[in-house]
Protein backbone atom coordinates (compact mmCIF):
# COMPACT_ATOMS: atom_id res chain seq x y z
CA UNK A 1 0.00 0.00 0.00
CA UNK A 2 1.40 3.42 -0.87
CA UNK A 3 1.33 6.25 -3.37
CA UNK A 4 -2.17 7.50 -4.07
CA UNK A 5 -4.83 7.26 -1.32
CA UNK A 6 -6.15 3.73 -0.92
CA UNK A 7 -8.33 1.59 1.32
CA UNK A 8 -7.84 -2.13 1.72
CA UNK A 9 -10.39 -4.25 3.59
CA UNK A 10 -9.08 -7.66 4.63
CA UNK A 11 -11.68 -10.22 5.67
CA UNK A 12 -9.99 -12.97 7.66
CA UNK A 13 -11.43 -15.79 9.73
CA UNK A 14 -9.72 -17.07 12.88
CA UNK A 15 -6.36 -18.62 12.08
CA UNK A 16 -6.12 -17.07 8.62
CA UNK A 17 -2.91 -15.17 9.40
CA UNK A 18 -4.28 -11.64 9.77
CA UNK A 19 -1.66 -10.60 12.35
CA UNK A 20 1.07 -11.90 10.03
CA UNK A 21 -0.45 -9.92 7.14
CA UNK A 22 -0.72 -6.74 9.23
CA UNK A 23 2.92 -7.11 10.22
CA UNK A 24 3.99 -7.53 6.61
CA UNK A 25 1.97 -4.47 5.54
CA UNK A 26 3.56 -2.44 8.32
CA UNK A 27 7.04 -3.53 7.16
CA UNK A 28 6.14 -2.77 3.53
CA UNK A 29 5.35 0.81 4.55
CA UNK A 30 8.72 1.05 6.33
CA UNK A 31 10.49 -0.38 3.25
CA UNK A 32 9.32 2.51 1.08
CA UNK A 33 11.77 4.99 2.65
CA UNK A 34 15.11 5.14 4.49
CA UNK A 35 14.99 4.86 8.29
CA UNK A 36 13.75 8.12 9.77
CA UNK A 37 11.94 8.94 13.00
CA UNK A 38 9.26 11.03 11.29
CA UNK A 39 8.48 8.23 8.85
CA UNK A 40 8.15 5.76 11.70
CA UNK A 41 5.68 7.96 13.56
CA UNK A 42 3.53 8.43 10.46
CA UNK A 43 2.44 4.76 10.54
CA UNK A 44 -0.15 3.86 13.19
CA UNK A 45 -1.33 0.30 13.80
CA UNK A 46 -4.40 -0.01 16.03
CA UNK A 47 -5.28 -3.21 17.85
CA UNK A 48 -8.17 -4.11 20.14
CA UNK A 49 -6.22 -5.05 23.28
CA UNK A 50 -2.88 -4.23 24.90
CA UNK A 51 -1.90 -7.89 24.57
CA UNK A 52 -2.52 -7.81 20.80
CA UNK A 53 -0.52 -4.57 20.51
CA UNK A 54 2.42 -6.14 22.34
CA UNK A 55 2.25 -9.23 20.12
CA UNK A 56 2.33 -7.12 16.97
CA UNK A 57 5.31 -5.05 18.22
CA UNK A 58 7.19 -8.28 18.91
CA UNK A 59 6.36 -9.58 15.44
CA UNK A 60 7.56 -6.39 13.75
CA UNK A 61 10.86 -6.44 15.63
CA UNK A 62 11.25 -10.19 15.05
CA UNK A 63 10.70 -9.81 11.30
CA UNK A 64 13.20 -6.94 11.14
CA UNK A 65 15.78 -9.01 13.02
CA UNK A 66 15.44 -11.93 10.62
CA UNK A 67 15.75 -9.61 7.63
CA UNK A 68 18.72 -7.80 9.17
CA UNK A 69 20.50 -11.12 9.78
CA UNK A 70 19.73 -12.35 6.28
CA UNK A 71 17.64 -15.27 7.62
CA UNK A 72 14.69 -14.46 5.38
CA UNK A 73 13.85 -12.42 2.30
CA UNK A 74 11.55 -9.42 2.38
CA UNK A 75 13.39 -6.23 3.26
CA UNK A 76 16.90 -5.43 2.07
CA UNK A 77 19.36 -6.37 4.81
CA UNK A 78 20.93 -2.94 5.42
CA UNK A 79 17.54 -1.25 5.36
CA UNK A 80 16.16 -3.72 7.89
CA UNK A 81 19.19 -3.15 10.13
CA UNK A 82 18.69 0.60 9.96
CA UNK A 83 15.00 0.38 10.85
CA UNK A 84 15.70 -2.07 13.67
CA UNK A 85 18.31 0.21 15.21
CA UNK A 86 15.98 3.20 14.96
CA UNK A 87 13.04 1.35 16.57
CA UNK A 88 15.18 0.04 19.43
CA UNK A 89 16.54 3.54 19.99
CA UNK A 90 13.13 5.24 19.64
CA UNK A 91 10.81 2.48 20.83
CA UNK A 92 8.19 5.00 21.94
CA UNK A 93 7.80 6.14 18.34
CA UNK A 94 6.63 2.68 17.23
CA UNK A 95 2.92 3.49 16.91
CA UNK A 96 1.28 0.13 17.66
CA UNK A 97 -1.45 0.79 20.20
CA UNK A 98 -5.09 0.42 21.14
CA UNK A 99 -7.77 2.88 19.99
CA UNK A 100 -8.16 4.20 23.53
CA UNK A 101 -4.41 4.72 23.85
CA UNK A 102 -4.27 6.72 20.61
CA UNK A 103 -7.29 8.88 21.42
CA UNK A 104 -6.10 9.51 24.98
CA UNK A 105 -2.72 10.65 23.60
CA UNK A 106 -4.56 13.20 21.44
CA UNK A 107 -6.59 14.39 24.45
CA UNK A 108 -3.46 14.86 26.59
CA UNK A 109 -1.82 16.83 23.77
CA UNK A 110 -4.94 19.03 23.53
CA UNK A 111 -5.47 19.37 27.29
CA UNK A 112 -5.18 23.18 27.26
CA UNK A 113 -7.62 23.56 24.34
CA UNK A 114 -10.06 21.21 26.06
CA UNK A 115 -9.89 23.17 29.30
CA UNK A 116 -8.26 20.25 31.12
CA UNK A 117 -5.29 20.00 33.41
CA UNK A 118 -2.09 18.72 31.71
CA UNK A 119 -1.75 15.78 34.12
CA UNK A 120 -5.13 14.12 33.72
CA UNK A 121 -6.13 11.43 36.18
CA UNK A 122 -8.24 8.74 34.55
CA UNK A 123 -10.96 7.10 36.62
CA UNK A 124 -13.10 4.16 35.59
CA UNK A 125 -15.38 4.26 38.63
CA UNK A 126 -18.29 5.63 36.64
CA UNK A 127 -20.98 4.93 39.22
CA UNK A 128 -19.15 6.81 41.97
CA UNK A 129 -18.51 9.82 39.74
CA UNK A 130 -22.12 9.97 38.55
CA UNK A 131 -23.39 9.67 42.12
CA UNK A 132 -21.21 12.61 43.12
CA UNK A 133 -22.56 14.65 40.20
CA UNK A 134 -26.13 13.73 41.17
CA UNK A 135 -25.44 14.85 44.76
CA UNK A 136 -23.99 18.15 43.55
CA UNK A 137 -27.10 18.79 41.43
CA UNK A 138 -29.41 18.10 44.37
CA UNK A 139 -27.35 20.36 46.62
CA UNK A 140 -27.69 23.28 44.18
CA UNK A 141 -31.47 23.22 44.02
CA UNK A 142 -33.29 25.90 45.99
CA UNK A 143 -36.61 24.17 46.47
CA UNK A 144 -39.69 26.35 46.12
CA UNK A 145 -37.91 28.97 43.97
CA UNK A 146 -39.13 27.61 40.64
CA UNK A 147 -35.66 26.97 39.19
CA UNK A 148 -35.02 24.99 36.02
CA UNK A 149 -33.47 22.11 37.98
CA UNK A 150 -36.45 21.99 40.33
CA UNK A 151 -38.80 21.81 37.36
CA UNK A 152 -36.82 18.99 35.73
CA UNK A 153 -36.67 16.89 38.89
CA UNK A 154 -40.35 17.48 39.66
CA UNK A 155 -41.28 16.40 36.14
CA UNK A 156 -39.00 13.38 36.45
CA UNK A 157 -40.66 12.35 39.70
CA UNK A 158 -44.14 12.76 38.18
CA UNK A 159 -43.08 10.66 35.20
CA UNK A 160 -41.65 7.99 37.51
CA UNK A 161 -44.76 7.73 39.67
CA UNK A 162 -47.60 8.46 37.22
CA UNK A 163 -46.48 7.49 33.70
CA UNK A 164 -44.22 4.59 34.62
CA UNK A 165 -46.45 3.53 37.54
CA UNK A 166 -43.35 2.90 39.69
CA UNK A 167 -43.45 2.86 43.46
CA UNK A 168 -41.40 1.91 46.51
CA UNK A 169 -39.69 3.50 49.46
CA UNK A 170 -36.37 4.09 47.66
CA UNK A 171 -37.50 6.33 44.81
CA UNK A 172 -34.23 8.27 44.68
CA UNK A 173 -32.17 5.04 44.43
CA UNK A 174 -34.31 3.83 41.53
CA UNK A 175 -34.07 7.19 39.75
CA UNK A 176 -30.28 7.24 40.12
CA UNK A 177 -29.97 3.76 38.68
CA UNK A 178 -32.22 4.60 35.73
CA UNK A 179 -30.23 7.75 34.95
CA UNK A 180 -26.94 5.79 35.07
CA UNK A 181 -28.34 3.21 32.64
CA UNK A 182 -29.38 5.95 30.21
CA UNK A 183 -26.02 7.70 30.60
CA UNK A 184 -24.36 4.55 29.21
CA UNK A 185 -26.46 4.88 26.02
CA UNK A 186 -24.65 8.06 25.02
CA UNK A 187 -26.36 11.18 23.65
CA UNK A 188 -30.14 10.86 23.66
CA UNK A 189 -32.61 13.26 22.11
CA UNK A 190 -36.39 13.38 22.31
CA UNK A 191 -38.38 15.51 19.87
CA UNK A 192 -41.99 16.55 19.89
CA UNK A 193 -44.33 17.48 22.73
CA UNK A 194 -47.69 15.83 22.01
CA UNK A 195 -50.76 16.18 24.22
CA UNK A 196 -51.34 12.65 25.53
CA UNK A 197 -54.67 13.53 27.14
CA UNK A 198 -56.04 14.84 23.85
CA UNK A 199 -54.81 11.76 21.99
CA UNK A 200 -56.47 9.56 24.63
CA UNK A 201 -59.80 11.34 24.12
CA UNK A 202 -59.53 10.81 20.35
CA UNK A 203 -58.88 7.10 20.88
CA UNK A 204 -61.97 6.79 23.11
CA UNK A 205 -64.09 8.73 20.60
CA UNK A 206 -62.97 6.49 17.72
CA UNK A 207 -63.71 3.39 19.80
CA UNK A 208 -67.27 4.65 20.55
CA UNK A 209 -67.90 5.35 16.87
CA UNK A 210 -66.63 1.91 15.94
CA UNK A 211 -68.88 0.25 18.53
CA UNK A 212 -71.94 1.93 17.02
CA UNK A 213 -71.05 0.62 13.56
CA UNK A 214 -70.48 -3.01 14.53
CA UNK A 215 -72.91 -5.93 14.58
CA UNK A 216 -72.62 -8.87 17.03
CA UNK A 217 -71.28 -11.07 14.21
CA UNK A 218 -68.36 -8.65 13.66
CA UNK A 219 -66.70 -9.33 17.03
CA UNK A 220 -65.41 -12.80 16.27
CA UNK A 221 -64.08 -14.84 19.20
CA UNK A 222 -61.74 -12.23 20.68
CA UNK A 223 -62.10 -9.48 23.26
CA UNK A 224 -62.95 -6.78 20.72
CA UNK A 225 -66.07 -5.50 22.51
CA UNK A 226 -64.33 -5.33 25.89
CA UNK A 227 -61.44 -3.42 24.34
CA UNK A 228 -63.64 -0.95 22.49
CA UNK A 229 -65.68 -0.21 25.62
CA UNK A 230 -62.49 0.78 27.54
CA UNK A 231 -59.67 1.20 25.01
CA UNK A 232 -57.29 3.14 27.27
CA UNK A 233 -57.15 0.22 29.72
CA UNK A 234 -56.16 -2.22 26.98
CA UNK A 235 -53.51 -0.34 25.02
CA UNK A 236 -50.56 -2.47 26.13
CA UNK A 237 -52.03 -5.95 25.61
CA UNK A 238 -54.48 -7.81 23.37
CA UNK A 239 -52.02 -7.87 20.49
CA UNK A 240 -54.33 -9.63 18.04
CA UNK A 241 -56.81 -6.75 18.18
CA UNK A 242 -54.14 -4.06 17.76
CA UNK A 243 -52.53 -5.89 14.86
CA UNK A 244 -55.68 -5.92 12.77
CA UNK A 245 -56.96 -9.39 13.67
CA UNK A 246 -59.49 -8.46 16.35
CA UNK A 247 -62.62 -8.02 14.22
CA UNK A 248 -64.26 -10.53 11.90
CA UNK A 249 -63.91 -9.10 8.42
CA UNK A 250 -64.76 -5.38 8.76
CA UNK A 251 -65.14 -3.62 5.42
CA UNK A 252 -65.73 -0.18 3.94
CA UNK A 253 -65.98 2.72 6.38
CA UNK A 254 -65.93 0.33 9.36
CA UNK A 255 -62.53 -1.01 8.32
CA UNK A 256 -61.23 2.52 7.85
CA UNK A 257 -62.33 3.41 11.40
CA UNK A 258 -60.63 0.26 12.72
CA UNK A 259 -57.35 1.01 10.93
CA UNK A 260 -57.42 4.63 12.12
CA UNK A 261 -57.92 3.44 15.70
CA UNK A 262 -54.91 1.11 15.39
CA UNK A 263 -52.78 3.90 13.90
CA UNK A 264 -53.74 6.33 16.67
CA UNK A 265 -53.02 3.75 19.37
CA UNK A 266 -49.54 3.12 17.92
CA UNK A 267 -48.90 6.88 17.81
CA UNK A 268 -50.08 7.24 21.40
CA UNK A 269 -47.68 4.53 22.61
CA UNK A 270 -44.77 6.18 20.81
CA UNK A 271 -45.56 9.59 22.28
CA UNK A 272 -46.06 8.10 25.74
CA UNK A 273 -42.62 6.50 25.50
CA UNK A 274 -41.15 9.88 24.52
CA UNK A 275 -42.97 11.56 27.39
CA UNK A 276 -41.51 9.02 29.79
CA UNK A 277 -38.01 9.57 28.46
CA UNK A 278 -38.05 13.38 28.12
CA UNK A 279 -37.47 14.26 31.81
CA UNK A 280 -34.60 11.77 31.93
CA UNK A 281 -33.01 13.33 28.84
CA UNK A 282 -33.30 16.80 30.39
CA UNK A 283 -31.71 15.59 33.62
CA UNK A 284 -28.95 13.85 31.64
CA UNK A 285 -28.11 17.20 30.05
CA UNK A 286 -27.65 18.77 33.50
CA UNK A 287 -25.73 15.69 34.67
CA UNK A 288 -23.29 15.94 31.75
CA UNK A 289 -22.76 19.65 32.44
CA UNK A 290 -22.07 18.87 36.10
CA UNK A 291 -19.75 16.01 35.13
CA UNK A 292 -17.80 18.31 32.83
CA UNK A 293 -17.57 21.00 35.53
CA UNK A 294 -16.44 18.58 38.24
CA UNK A 295 -13.86 16.71 36.15
CA UNK A 296 -12.35 20.01 34.99
CA UNK A 297 -12.05 21.25 38.56
CA UNK A 298 -10.50 18.04 39.87
CA UNK A 299 -8.35 17.11 36.86
CA UNK A 300 -10.29 13.90 36.25
CA UNK A 301 -11.22 12.15 33.04
CA UNK A 302 -13.90 9.50 33.05
CA UNK A 303 -12.74 6.32 31.32
CA UNK A 304 -13.86 6.28 27.69
CA UNK A 305 -14.94 9.93 27.74
CA UNK A 306 -11.89 10.81 25.66
CA UNK A 307 -13.72 9.69 22.50
CA UNK A 308 -16.41 12.33 23.01
CA UNK A 309 -13.90 15.06 23.91
CA UNK A 310 -11.70 14.43 20.88
CA UNK A 311 -14.64 14.02 18.48
CA UNK A 312 -16.15 17.36 19.56
CA UNK A 313 -12.77 19.11 19.29
CA UNK A 314 -12.07 17.73 15.80
CA UNK A 315 -15.53 18.86 14.66
CA UNK A 316 -14.78 22.39 15.90
CA UNK A 317 -11.11 22.82 15.04
CA UNK A 318 -10.30 20.17 12.44
CA UNK A 319 -7.59 17.52 12.33
CA UNK A 320 -4.46 19.50 11.24
CA UNK A 321 -4.25 21.50 14.48
CA UNK A 322 -4.72 18.32 16.55
CA UNK A 323 -1.85 16.67 14.65
CA UNK A 324 0.27 19.78 15.19
CA UNK A 325 -0.31 19.49 18.94
CA UNK A 326 0.36 15.75 18.79
CA UNK A 327 3.75 16.52 17.30
CA UNK A 328 3.74 14.38 14.16
CA UNK A 329 1.53 13.67 11.12
CA UNK A 330 -0.37 10.42 10.60
CA UNK A 331 -0.32 9.14 7.02
CA UNK A 332 -0.92 5.40 7.24
CA UNK A 333 -3.42 3.65 9.52
CA UNK A 334 -3.89 -0.09 10.06
CA UNK A 335 -6.72 -1.41 12.27
CA UNK A 336 -7.11 -4.97 13.55
CA UNK A 337 -10.37 -6.63 14.77
CA UNK A 338 -12.36 -3.94 13.00
CA UNK A 339 -15.67 -5.77 13.52
CA UNK A 340 -15.49 -4.84 17.23
CA UNK A 341 -15.05 -1.10 16.62
CA UNK A 342 -17.81 0.89 18.35
CA UNK A 343 -19.63 3.73 16.62
CA UNK A 344 -18.27 6.19 19.21
CA UNK A 345 -14.72 5.08 18.43
CA UNK A 346 -15.28 5.16 14.69
CA UNK A 347 -16.76 8.67 14.73
CA UNK A 348 -13.58 9.81 16.50
CA UNK A 349 -11.16 7.99 14.19
CA UNK A 350 -12.90 8.78 10.91
CA UNK A 351 -11.76 12.43 10.52
CA UNK A 352 -8.17 11.40 11.37
CA UNK A 353 -8.28 8.69 8.70
CA UNK A 354 -9.91 11.04 6.18
CA UNK A 355 -7.16 13.59 6.77
CA UNK A 356 -4.49 10.94 6.13
CA UNK A 357 -6.20 9.75 2.95
CA UNK A 358 -6.70 13.28 1.66
CA UNK A 359 -2.91 13.68 1.79
CA UNK A 360 -2.20 10.52 -0.17
CA UNK A 361 -2.12 8.13 2.78
CA UNK A 362 -3.44 4.60 3.17
CA UNK A 363 -5.98 2.80 5.34
CA UNK A 364 -5.96 -0.95 5.94
CA UNK A 365 -8.45 -2.67 8.21
CA UNK A 366 -8.94 -6.31 9.05
CA UNK A 367 -12.01 -8.00 10.45
CA UNK A 368 -14.49 -10.84 10.37
CA UNK A 369 -18.21 -10.45 11.10
CA UNK A 370 -18.34 -14.01 12.46
CA UNK A 371 -16.05 -12.98 15.31
CA UNK A 372 -18.08 -9.90 16.34
CA UNK A 373 -18.68 -10.53 20.04
CA UNK A 374 -18.69 -7.00 21.46
CA UNK A 375 -22.09 -5.76 20.33
CA UNK A 376 -23.06 -5.43 24.00
CA UNK A 377 -20.46 -2.67 24.41
CA UNK A 378 -21.17 -0.88 21.13
CA UNK A 379 -19.20 -2.90 18.57
CA UNK A 380 -20.71 -2.39 15.11
CA UNK A 381 -19.82 -5.21 12.70
CA UNK A 382 -21.74 -3.46 9.88
CA UNK A 383 -18.87 -0.96 9.59
CA UNK A 384 -16.75 -3.68 7.99
CA UNK A 385 -18.61 -3.42 4.67
CA UNK A 386 -20.03 0.09 5.03
CA UNK A 387 -16.67 1.82 5.36
CA UNK A 388 -15.33 0.45 2.08
CA UNK A 389 -18.48 1.35 0.14
CA UNK A 390 -19.65 4.61 1.68
CA UNK A 391 -16.86 6.46 3.49
CA UNK A 392 -13.95 8.73 2.45
CA UNK A 393 -14.76 10.68 -0.72
CA UNK A 394 -11.07 11.46 -1.25
CA UNK A 395 -10.46 7.85 -2.33
CA UNK A 396 -11.45 7.01 -5.94
CA UNK A 397 -13.21 3.69 -6.71
CA UNK A 398 -9.99 2.18 -8.07
CA UNK A 399 -8.33 2.88 -4.72
CA UNK A 400 -10.79 0.67 -2.82
CA UNK A 401 -10.00 -3.03 -2.54
CA UNK A 402 -11.26 -6.01 -0.60
CA UNK A 403 -9.36 -9.25 -0.07
CA UNK A 404 -10.17 -12.55 1.64
CA UNK A 405 -7.59 -14.52 3.57
CA UNK A 406 -9.00 -17.93 2.80
CA UNK A 407 -6.43 -20.32 4.23
CA UNK A 408 -6.61 -21.63 7.81
CA UNK A 409 -3.17 -21.96 9.42
CA UNK A 410 -4.48 -22.89 12.86
CA UNK A 411 -6.54 -26.05 12.31
CA UNK A 412 -5.84 -29.46 10.81
CA UNK A 413 -7.31 -30.32 7.41
CA UNK A 414 -9.82 -32.73 8.97
CA UNK A 415 -11.27 -30.01 11.21
CA UNK A 416 -11.52 -27.48 8.34
CA UNK A 417 -13.19 -30.01 6.04
CA UNK A 418 -15.63 -31.05 8.79
CA UNK A 419 -16.57 -27.41 9.46
CA UNK A 420 -17.02 -26.68 5.75
CA UNK A 421 -19.21 -29.75 5.23
CA UNK A 422 -21.27 -28.91 8.32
Amino acid sequence: MGGSPSILCLKASAGAGKTHRLTREFLALLSSSPPHRERLRQIVAITFTNKAAQEMRERIIGELKRNALGLQQGMEQELARGWLELILERYGDLQVRTIDSLVFTFVKALAFELGRQPELEVTFNRDEILDRCFDRILARIQWGKGSELERVLSELLRCFLELEKRSGLKVETSLRQRVKELFEKGDLTVSGDSDLEEMGRRIEELARRLLLCLKPSDYGRGKAREILEAPMRHLDGDYAFWRGRGLKGPSGSVKLLYLELIRLRDQYLRERARARLRPYVELLGHLREELDRMTRQEGLLLGGDWNRLLKEHLEREGVPYALYKLGFPIRHILIDEFQDTADSQWHTLRPIIENALSEGGTFLYVGDQKQAIYGWRGGNWRLLEGVLQEEFPSVPPEGRRKEFLGRNFRSLREIVEFNNSL
